[in-house]
């Protein structure tokens, strides 16, 4: 025992391997040498007894059947019928034969050999009466062929039979014989396989007892530590002084046992420093919220001198748009004017033309005037020259040149009217053209302002989308620094949270029991931190936090907080933490470090 206490697991294992591989091969070797022996006689049973049986049965069936046969060939009442009998029993012949050499071949015993001896000669003489019985069969004696039949045929017949008789009863006593030596041997060998087999299967629970036991102490003492690590007891164990597999097990547990002991001391002094900064972090987020709500009310009105500028410019850009359309009327108007100048001037150029067809046509009615007076002259010198006869021709040619003269003074007068008419058309022609440029310039210089005014109007709608795009971008920089302001308070809450995590993971850590070297620099450590902790009252204000309102009367007013639900702080007795310190604002980190 002390032998097997001293090996390994492996080596028992090896052992008990071993022992068991040895009494399968003494099992195995025990079964073959035997049924070796019981394969041979049931072999022999199967190839030589039973066939032997078999054969002397068949002989016996065959000579009944041939002398049957005989019988009937005799009694058959056609030809037909008489030839199969006779062919049946040539058939059976051969196959007696066959059977009869087969036999005698596979003779093993003395004893069967002076059994069989007589038989080859009475099978002989029963086949030569029969061969008579055919013969007088075939000359159509059926009636001698019948006597011989009964008297001679059926008693060799009998005579065979009587011989068949014992070597059946010998083959059986041999069958018999060799079943039952086969019985006796599987008897001898299933008790001594059971035997074996009950001694393996003491030595394999026996061995299987003793390594379980061992394994069990093994486990057990492996089992001790885990519970130990289990219960918070991280003080170091005995040193294992076997040697076995589970040494290495043991070693590895002791060395997580100390490691774990070294981590929850560091853990110890994080913990402690977790909460220190979460404080800070708390406060920071305090300040931050309060300067983003100042930076969103200034926002806010940013936002609203930036839509009353936005409505002044649009004001503007409507005025623009109404001086636009009256300087487009006014040009319209001046177009207009400028049009009908046109035609006064064209007017004007018409009835200077027409002032100078009078004076010529005055000048043509002065020169008529003046040929008449000259012809009137004429009349009158001619009536002088005439006397009395032209006396009368004298007074009208008198009268024709007096209203020549008239005609001539009256053309004059009218020539001077018409010519003071002309001069004057042609002022006001010259004046007119005059008007007609002033017109066009007046015409040009209204459509340069409806052109500067449509661009100070397109300028102002520009400047109106622009403006609206700005106060766009001021609402949204608005809406998003609430939203800041608001993500700020949770984070504070949050660090608040993380405080009351980081004070609880400082609890549920003091659960775990030390050595004294471990022990004492972290209560250093922790000593160190809480010296270093100074709360302010508004951080002890917010630590109990749980989703009031914080943010000052000057804060943005339009904000929409999200739903903000704080965390459980209860200690926790074991070492199972929160999954997620962050939990409560694990929705909102994206934004806030986008923003």
């Amino acid at each position: 025992m002390k032998l097997i206490a001293s090996l390994g697991i492996t080596q028992r294992l090896y052992l008990v391997s071993a022992l068991v591989c040895s009494s399968l091969a003494a099992v195995t070797v025990y079964a073959w040498s035997n049924l070796g022996s019981v394969t041979a006689t049931a072999r022999q049973t199967e190839t030589v007894r039973v066939p032997q049986l078999s054969r002397m049965s068949q002989m016996e069936l065959n000579m009944t059947r041939a002398s049957l046969q005989l019988r009937h060939a005799i009694l058959a009442r056609s030809p037909e019928e008489q030839a199969k009998a006779l062919a049946d029993i040539s058939t059976r012949r051969q196959l007696i034969q066959e059977e009869l050499d087969g036999f005698e071949k596979h003779l093993s015993t003395s004893q069967g050999r002076q059994m069989f001896a007589s038989l080859p000669a009475k099978l002989q003489s029963f086949w030569q009466t029969a061969e008579q019985d055919i013969r007088l069969l075939e000359a159509g004696q059926k009636a001698e062929a019948f006597a011989h039949l009964a008297e001679q045929t059926v008693p060799k017949r009998n005579e065979v039979l009587a011989v068949l008789e014992p070597l059946v009863d010998y083959q059986t006593e041999l069958l018999v014989h060799d079943l039952q030596d086969v019985e006796t041997r599987t008897a001898q060998i299933e008790r001594g396989l059971e035997a074996l087999v009950i001694g393996c299967i003491v030595l394999l629970l026996s061995s299987t007892f003793l390594i379980g036991r061992g394994l069990r102490q093994r486990v057990g003492l492996a089992r001790q530590v885990a519970e130990r690590v289990r219960d918070g007891d991280l003080s170091p164990v005995p040193a294992d002084e076997r040697r076995d597999e589970f040494s290495p097990l043991l070693q590895a547990l002791q060395q997580m046992q100390s490691g774990l002991s070294e981590l929850v001391t560091q853990v110890r002094g994080s913990s402690e420093s977790v909460a220190t900064a979460s404080n800070e972090i708390a406060q920071g987020n305090l300040e931050l919220s309060s300067r983003t709500e100042e930076q969103a009310s200034a926002l806010q009105q940013t936002a609203a001198s930036m839509e009353q500028l936005g409505a002044t410019v649009r004001q503007n850009s409507e005025n623009a748009q109404q001086a636009n359309q009256l300087a487009q009327g006014a040009s319209l108007v001046a177009t207009k004017g400028g049009h009908v100048v046109g035609q006064v001037v064209s007017t004007m150029k018409e009835i200077n033309e027409a002032s100078q067809r009078i004076a010529d046509i005055i000048s043509v009615i002065d020169g008529i005037a003046f040929q008449t007076n000259i012809l009137a002259l004429n009349a009158a010198v001619e009536s002088a020259r005439a006397g009395e006869q032209g006396r009368g021709f004298a007074v009208v040619a008198s009268e024709v040149r007096h209203l020549a003269q008239r005609s001539a003074e009256a053309a004059k007068e009218i020539k001077s009217l018409i010519t003071a008419s002309v001069e004057r058309v042609e002022k006001g022609t010259l004046l007119v053209d005059e008007a007609g440029a002033t017109m066009d310039e007046v015409v040009r210089a209204i459509q340069r302002v409806t052109d500067i005014m449509g661009e100070i109007s397109a300028a102002s709608v520009e400047q109106n989308a622009g403006m609206s795009q700005i106060s766009d971008a001021v609402t949204q920089m608005d809406h998003t620094t609430q939203q800041n302001a608001a993500l700020v308070e949770e984070s504070a809450a949050a660090a608040d949270s993380l405080r009351s995590q980081a004070a609880g993971l400082v609890q549920s850590v003091a659960v775990f029991r030390l050595s004294e070297q471990a022990q004492q620099p972290a209560a250093a450590e922790f000593k160190a931190v809480a010296h270093k902790r100074t709360f302010q009252p508004a951080a002890a204000a917010n630590a109990g936090w749980a989703g009031q309102e914080r943010r000052s009367a000057e804060r943005a007013q339009n904000v929409v907080r999200p739903e903000f639900k704080a965390s459980s702080a209860a200690p926790v007795a074991a070492p199972r933490a929160q999954a997620s310190k962050s939990a409560a604002t694990g929705t909102h980190d994206a934004q806030w470090e986008s923003f």
